[in-house]
């Protein structure tokens, strides 16, 4: 059970450092989300919580799982989706477009 409590704080710790690392580069960058029509929060909201929880993931798994073929192809595809949102967050990808990319990213696993 140590183990485990040690995966989660790190991977926590590591989540909030990245937040704070990418918040400023999120505003340089435009990967923001800005109210208007169905959102109603105030100001801009700066879209890198899945890059970090990404990002925090795939460091605690180096760190502390072993690296079977199967962990790194969930990675590779996990990385894949991650960027996909974040094309779609920055540029408002169509809805096909990005069906047929999470299946294409999920034809990784068949």
């Amino acid at each position: 059970m140590e183990l485990g409590l040690a995966i989660l704080v790190t991977s926590f710790v590591l989540s909030l450092l990245i937040v704070r690392v990418l918040k400023p580069i999120a505003y340089w960058a435009r990967l923001v989300d800005k109210p208007g029509g169905r959102k109603r929060h105030d100001g801009m909201i700066p879209l890198v919580g899945g890059i970090a929880i990404y990002c925090s993931v795939f460091m605690t798994s180096l760190l502390f799982l072993e690296q079977p073929i199967f962990i790194r192809l969930f990675l590779l595809a996990g990385g894949l989706i991650v960027f996909m949102g974040v094309v779609d967050d920055r540029y408002e990808l169509s809805a096909r477009f990005r069906l047929v990319g999470q299946i294409l990213i999920c034809s990784i696993f068949v």
